[in-house]
């Protein structure tokens, strides 16, 4: 189980995407003459107008005809073209790709996709304010230099094109404009002067910009930006102390995002001078010192994430004395130490990981009735948990207090919010596994001392369940069948227990499954075939255990396998021909230390993509077949293709190991196969 940078950025940018909202609301009412629908009551568009598009269209590349309708004579009726109701000018251009790649399918991402040139008769649409030709693919080519001449431009979204090279200064002419996105591209800029003219700009986004050109001024040249609401600059390789700003001028911005820099720099004081912030990201950019306390005085602000600065500290009692009248999530993971904490706040998410909270349980959280995501994972806390701590947490959507030392035995029964995800994992809990009073999407208990069986009824329970670890505990006795309701689970631990008895065939009954590992128990017993209906298995691990019989035909339908390990058992018979098809995914073969015998089929050498063959200490005869000098894969550098299968609040990984054997040495594989 992992944070993951990019939902940190992810739950950032979804808690201030209403102030976005707001901000698009008030650009889209300073064109009130937009006509949002081709019944608008225009007469038909200019011809000159009209003529410019078409050989605008003309330079594009639209391989599934997705310009179709720009047919005749009254362009305002055209997809993504809008008209003054009164004078027919076009004044908006949106050809944005509504199903970017990342959110749909690449069948429809390639559907809607443009690529091609952007011919200068753009130009000649003298009244428009608006273009937007965000998420499609133009190839590495420039940014067109003749944007700048586009005078009444209010709006110009260029994110996720594809687009490269120098971002034209010359956009800087663009004195009405209010709205400049060229995030995600491979664009750079040298100096930010030439937008020191741009007193109308709002929302400015260069996140993932060349920016590392810059003068270290460069917040000087922004503050010049009177209007700027949204700042982003995430990622642009910004380095070096953030300069202080005697005056402030963008005494309206509400949210500056500068995380993933190198600043090598103390949090600015002037930041805190803002009143009208709502959102502050500046995360793992290498920010040093105290955070100032004046951050809790700001009365609008809403977020606060200076997550994965390693080297901030806080005087917690100071900084969460008071204030924080309008703030929902604090994210401060990865401070080096924090001093006593004693909030008055209420109504909070807090992000406290790796922390030095400890070594008693916070008690400051009692009085915390609405808190509803709480993270104080590694975070140097031991002892027990208070009583109190259960009468809270009926609150709770998150809970992560892994990588601690608390000990002592929890309530059979945990009160939770409905579809929490809770995380106990890598603490020193004993007694009976408890279970949650409402059905969770996230239970992950593993690496305790949790002893006794696996309750009954634990599928009936939780009905929801997505993920569940119990790897790493003491657990006896069988499988329960209930397991089977899991019917939306995508990863199973039950790795590294006691557990004996048969795999249950019900298990079969959870379709969604990505992750089964069973390893490391004492389960007997043939494979189940009911293994066969878990088409969407990615990897599976029996390993360790005294499982019999032969090699299941039902596996071959694991189409998706990604991982196989079956090592160290008790199966006997040959390695069927089978193995060797409809496995094209399979990276990882484990099949040492059985009893299989026979000849090693050729038809193993198909498996094109795997990386690691197990097939040691068994009983084979015959030769090494020259055809596995073909494992061209294993010669290969390995890509990391990380899946996240689940994880709205925060990343949640299954992260693939093996132990195999090199000349008679232990050795760990790199993390193969996370789900």
């Amino acid at each position: 189980m992992a944070h993951s940078a990019c939902l940190l950025r992810l739950e950032f940018m979804e808690t201030v995407a209403m102030l976005q909202v707001v901000l698009l609301l008030i650009l889209s009412c300073t064109i009130t003459e937009f006509a949002f629908s081709s019944d608008a009551r225009v007469i038909g568009c200019l011809e000159a107008e009209r003529e410019a598009l078409i050989d605008f269209k003309d330079g594009l590349e639209d391989p599934e005809n997705r310009l179709s309708s720009w047919r005749g004579s009254n362009c305002c009726q055209w997809w993504g073209i809008h008209c003054n109701n009164t004078t027919s000018a076009v004044i908006a251009v949106d050809l944005h790709n509504p199903h970017p790649l990342y959110h749909d399918s690449s069948s429809r991402y390639g559907f809607w996709n443009l690529s091609g040139e952007i011919r200068p008769s753009l130009k000649m649409l003298e009244s428009l304010k608006h273009l937007d030709l965000s998420f499609n693919t133009f190839n590495g080519i420039s940014i067109p230099a003749f944007f700048g001449s586009l005078k009444n431009l209010q709006y110009l979204n260029l994110s996720n094109a594809g687009f490269s090279g120098r971002v034209p200064p010359n956009l800087g002419n663009l004195s009405s404009l209010q709205y400049l996105d060229v995030s995600s591209n491979f664009v750079s800029v040298d100096n930010l002067e030439w937008m020191t003219g741009m007193r109308s700009m709002e929302y400015l986004n260069m996140n993932e910009a060349d920016l590392s050109m810059l003068e270290p001024e460069w917040i000087e040249t922004l503050n010049k930006l009177s209007s700027l609401t949204e700042l982003h600059l995430l990622d642009c390789g910004l380095s070096g102390l953030i300069h202080p700003l005697i005056v402030i001028n963008f005494t309206s911005l509400a949210v500056i995002e500068l995380g993933f820099n190198s600043f090598n720099s103390e949090i600015p004081s002037w930041l805190v001078n803002i009143s009208s912030l709502e959102g502050v990201s500046i995360s793992s950019s290498g920010l040093y010192g105290r955070i100032p306390l004046g951050f809790s005085e700001l009365p609008s602000l809403k977020v606060l994430d200076l997550s994965g600065n390693e080297n901030l500290t806080a005087s917690c009692f100071q900084l969460f004395r008071g204030g924080w009248k309008k703030t929902e999530v604090i994210n401060l993971a990865s401070l080096t130490y924090m001093f006593k904490l004693d909030p008055s706040i209420s109504s909070l998410d807090l992000y406290l990981g790796s922390c030095h909270l400890g070594p008693s349980f916070p008690a400051w959280l009692r009085s915390q009735k609405e808190v509803k995501f709480l993270d104080f994972s590694n975070a140097s806390i031991s002892g027990s948990i208070p009583n109190w701590f259960w009468e809270i947490s009926s609150n709770f959507s998150l809970l992560n207090i892994s990588f601690n030392q608390l000990g002592g035995q929890l309530p059979n029964l945990l009160n939770f919010n409905p579809y929490a995800d809770i995380d106990l994992s890598s603490n020193f809990f004993e007694g009976p596994i408890p279970l949650p009073t409402a059905t969770v999407e996230l239970l992950d208990l593993s690496n305790n001392g949790f002893s006794g069986h696996i309750p009954k009824t634990i599928g009936e329970t939780m009905p929801n369940l997505i993920f569940l670890s119990l790897s790493g505990n003491q657990l006896i006795g069988e499988i329960p069948a209930s397991i089977g309701k899991f019917l939306l689970l995508e990863a199973i631990d039950l790795s590294n227990n006691m557990l004996t008895g048969n795999i249950p065939p019900s298990i079969g009954n959870c379709s969604y499954l990505k992750a089964l590992d069973l390893s490391k128990n004492n389960l007997s017993g043939k494979i189940p075939s009911s293994l066969a209906q878990l088409r969407m298995l990615q990897t599976l691990h029996l390993s360790d255990n005294k499982l019999s019989g032969g090699l299941s035909q039902s596996l071959q339908n694991l189409s998706s396998l990604e991982t196989l390990d079956i090592g160290n058992n008790m199966l006997t018979g040959r390695i069927p021909p089978w193995i060797g098809k409809g496995f094209e995914h399979l990276r990882i073969l484990r099949l040492r230390s059985n009893a299989i015998f026979g000849e090693l089929p050729m038809a193993l050498s198909n498996l094109s993509s795997l990386h690691v063959l197990d097939l040691a200490e068994n009983q084979f005869n015959g030769s090494i077949p020259a055809s596995f000098g073909d494992f061209k894969a294993m010669a290969q550098t390995q890509n990391m293709n990380l899946f996240l299968f689940y994880g709205m609040y925060r990343g949640s990984y299954y992260d693939e190991s093996l132990i195999v054997n090199l000349k008679g040495s232990p050795q760990n594989t790199p993390r193969l196969s996370p789900l």
